[in-house]
């Protein structure tokens, strides 16, 4: 069917209508309403449309793009040459009932050559369901009982189609995508090897109190537990601290990578003074006082010395030195704020008991495992009938510093030795010295002095260390 038939303009027989202005344009698909017939009078009809004619596209929407709905229903083929349509009006199909009719339009006849009157040009409503395909569906739809023609054109030719990308677009994608990858890469890379697997740096102050006396040390893990970093990268400050007066004192402890922590000590007095006792050989009926079994007593406290008793009330040493016997005597050492040390003594009643002492000084150096310069000496105890009964060596070691000090102290608490000697041993913190007491089995002697003859008597030991230029006294 041609649209353009339904133009006013280009329709060329009577129409009954009544000049009234733009006449309305009825819908496509329904079957427009026919009046009754008038006797003698034929209405006229368009012409049959021919297997060519193409009817016009519908003008674009005001929205480029947007395509108008339309069925998605192929058309099968049709036949070219359509078999003549019946253009009677008593032939027309789905005629509407006679009760249904409207009235007819009473006025004036229009001719073809009739003018319209102030009458726009009529456009026409885009068409729903117009065929898009080059086939043609098993029920086309109808234009007023006309088949759709076929090869009808495809609405989205008329679409303008969309530019193309550019190749060169993509290819810029892809190296800012790639760009990006490798960056990310690299930054998880940096955080793992810098950040992810560094540990955090903790500084937690541990040291409160310091025992009186005590040197102190650089060792920063001596006063903070230490993680995240090495602790002999810290360093410690410790110069406001004085260990012999006792009192609270502040200290820091600084790493890298955290800012210095601070904290308090006290200087406190704990610990019971040191002593090296030694062992009493006397004669029977002797008398024997107990600090005579202190050789040696220090603490930092101590002012007017040691205060050593009996802890066992019990014991009295002027009865045990009545009669001959070995004895054990428990001793309780303290110093001025009654720390303690408690000990036990060794007392000897013999009649060979020596009644003198002979203290000789070794000029030969002593050679010791440790950093120390050490000084070593000899007492000889003398009986009655000039023998030699008792021996005790002393070696004393002096130290120049804190570490090689603590070092020899820390080796002698975990083994008991030093430089495979043990005995009565004294720590002098104060002085960095160290004091060894070791009885020496008087059968032993010549061995321990690598002599060439027995030293059995006074006269032997005193001949001895004065051919080794020993100092030698007699008390």
């Amino acid at each position: 069917m041609n649209i353009d038939n339904l133009n006013p303009e280009n329709n060329n027989g009577n129409v009954g209508m009544p000049n009234q202005g733009p006449a309305p344009i009825p819908p496509v698909n329904p079957v427009p309403p026919v009046g009754p017939a008038t006797p003698g009078v034929v209405s006229p009809v368009s012409p049959a449309p021919t297997p060519d004619a193409v009817p016009p596209v519908s003008p674009m929407p005001a929205n480029p793009g947007v395509v108008p709905s339309v069925s998605p229903t192929p058309v099968p083929p049709v036949s070219p040459n359509p078999e003549p349509i019946n253009l009677q009006p008593e032939g027309i199909a789905n005629e509407v009932p006679v009760a249904e009719r409207p009235e007819p339009l009473m006025g004036a006849t229009l001719t073809a050559n009739t003018p319209l009157v102030n009458q726009e040009p009529v456009k026409p409503e885009p068409l729903e369901n117009f065929n898009t395909n080059n086939t043609i569906s098993e029920n086309p739809p109808t234009f007023g009982g006309v088949p759709t023609p076929p090869n009808a054109p495809i609405l989205s030719d008329a679409i303008p189609a969309k530019p193309s990308k550019k190749k060169g677009g993509k290819k810029s994608l892809i190296i800012i995508l790639v760009f990006i990858l490798v960056l990310g890469v690299g930054a998880g890379l940096y955080y793992f090897l810098n950040i992810a697997n560094t540990s955090k740096v903790v500084v937690n102050p541990i040291l409160t109190d310091w025992e009186l006396g005590t040197p102190l040390t650089d060792n920063a893990s001596d006063y903070a537990n230490i993680s995240g970093v090495d602790p002999s990268t810290c360093k410690v400050d410790n110069s406001a601290i004085n260990v012999y007066i006792m009192n609270t004192y502040a200290y820091s402890v600084s790493c890298p990578g955290v800012d210095e922590v601070k904290a308090t000590l006290r200087v406190r007095d704990t610990k019971g003074p040191n002593v090296v006792l030694k062992d009493m050989v006397v004669k029977p009926n002797t008398t024997v006082l107990v600090d005579d079994f202190v050789s040696d007593c220090s603490d930092v406290s101590l002012t007017n010395g040691c205060d050593v008793t009996i802890s066992d009330s019990s014991i009295d040493l002027d009865e045990l030195v009545k009669e001959a016997g070995d004895y054990e005597i428990p001793l309780s050492i303290k110093d001025d704020f009654n720390n303690e040390t408690l000990m036990t003594a060794k007392l000897t009643v013999d009649e060979n008991a020596p009644s003198l002492f002979l203290q000789c000084e070794v000029s030969k150096e002593f050679e010791t495992e440790t950093m120390a310069a050490v000084q070593q000496s000899y007492e000889y105890g003398i009986n009655d009938q000039n023998e030699v009964s008792t021996v005790k060596k002393t070696l004393i070691y002096q130290f120049e510093s804190v570490e090689a000090f603590t070092s020899a102290k820390d080796k002698y608490d975990s083994e008991g030795k030093l430089d495979g000697l043990s005995g009565n041993v004294l720590f002098d913190e104060e002085n960095l010295r160290i004091k060894l007491e070791i009885n020496v089995d008087v059968a032993n002697l010549k061995t321990e002095l690598n002599a060439s003859n027995d030293l059995k008597t006074y006269e032997d030991v005193a001949i001895y260390h004065e051919t080794a230029n020993d100092f030698c006294s007699l008390s």
